[in-house]
């Protein structure tokens, strides 16, 4: 078929949402692309938004059905037709009550959320109703994360049991260190019509040009969801809590409260500041992981300002010290030692071992049990 022939076909064929329907056949084929623009998608987003909001600002919904519902919103406007749902969760998440009620927001009581969702009819279709709450919806309807991560991070915090802090701004990442070493985390979500329409990157100087870790407003809130899960998993909790808070402590003056200068005044430079904000505001990982970044990334700037082997023990042996690791502790030779011999290079292996990862891990988690 000649290039023209295929144009005049294409030509009698109606786009419907996200399919292509030819009538002369009566054959319908998937689109390979949204049409809609992040403009268009915040057109619709915007006047729900604007209601979730006033509803937050007055009391009568909490942080978690007002930041699930702009999710739905949101996932809504991006796959019309109700294609927002990827099927049913194959398995129902089931969150046990401990004495708390979880938040019963319905679909049908937000105006025009119904309608971007696909309407009652497509909802039904979906085994959904509009009578839903946010979190029977969360429970039942799979949304845009493999492995459910916002499934489950949203109907836990409906049931006020994750530690999310709602900001409607980026903030600054040592105000996201603080926040984590009180074991708290943000998630940040945009209400302004003009952050609506663009992408975002975190205040991180060591992100800067690196078109990858800009997001859309809705992909920058699943991302701080992501990171809150990764935050709050059992085994790896207490130890990046006690890890931050360790970090705090390197404040040469309390009073002010800001751990670069403890850098600044080892006469270290600012890149390593900048780097270390990517360590404190955006890794969530074993503390082993956390631990040895800031050991290389200390040996990198010593490196890079000529300062010798002897000084770079010292001011590693002063973020102990900070740390609260003595000479007496029973972690001593893992800190002061291993830990330095392979970032020095001084042995031919690799990493931690598995008993050192533990000395490692057990001393972080013990600095969170007081919090």
């Amino acid at each position: 078929m000649s290039s023209e022939a295929e144009a005049e076909d294409f030509a009698k064929m109606k786009v419907e949402g996200e399919e292509i329907v030819d009538k002369r056949k009566g054959i319908r084929k998937k689109s390979s692309a949204n049409t809609r623009t992040l403009e268009d998608e915040a057109s619709l987003v915007l006047p729900i938004i604007n209601y979730l909001l006033e509803q937050h600002q007055s009391g009568r919904i909490s942080d978690a059905s007002f930041v699930g519902a702009c999710l739905l919103a949101w996932l809504g406007a991006r796959r019309p037709g109700g294609k927002w749902q990827n099927g049913h969760l194959a398995t129902p998440i089931v969150v046990v009550q401990e004495h708390e009620e979880e938040d019963l927001l319905l679909l049908s009581s937000v105006p025009g959320l119904v309608q971007l969702l696909g309407g009652p009819q497509v909802l039904a279709r979906r085994a959904l109703t509009s009578v839903l709450s946010v979190f029977a919806t969360m429970q039942l309807a799979a949304v845009k994360n493999p492995d459910q991560y916002v499934n489950t991070c949203m109907c836990e915090w409906l049931c006020k049991r994750r530690p999310c802090v709602l900001l409607f701004y980026i903030p600054s990442p040592l105000a996201v260190l603080k926040m984590q070493a009180k074991g708290q985390r943000v998630v940040t979500v945009f209400v302004q019509a003009h952050e609506l329409v663009k992408k975002h990157s975190s205040l991180l100087v060591y992100m800067q040009g690196e078109r990858f870790h800009e997001r859309d407003p809705l992909e920058f809130t699943l991302h701080d969801l992501q990171h809150m899960e990764h935050f709050v998993k059992r085994e790896l909790h207490l130890e990046q809590v006690g890890f931050f808070r360790c970090f705090l402590k390197l404040t040469p003056h309390p009073a002010v409260n800001k751990p670069q200068l403890f850098f600044y005044e080892n006469g270290l430079d600012l890149a390593l500041w900048q780097e270390l904000e990517y360590l404190i505001a955006d890794m969530n990982c074993h503390s082993t992981h956390l631990v040895q970044y800031l050991l290389a990334k200390l040996k990198m700037s010593c490196c890079r300002l000529g300062l010798s082997t002897e000084r770079f023990r010292d001011i590693w042996s002063d973020v102990m010290r900070a740390f609260g690791v003595t000479a007496e502790h029973e972690a001593r030779s893992v800190f002061l030692c291993d830990l330095f011999e392979i970032a020095d290079g001084q042995v031919e292996r690799g990493p931690l071992d598995a008993h050192q990862g533990e000395v490692v891990r057990s001393f972080f988690a013990s600095c969170a049990h007081h919090i």
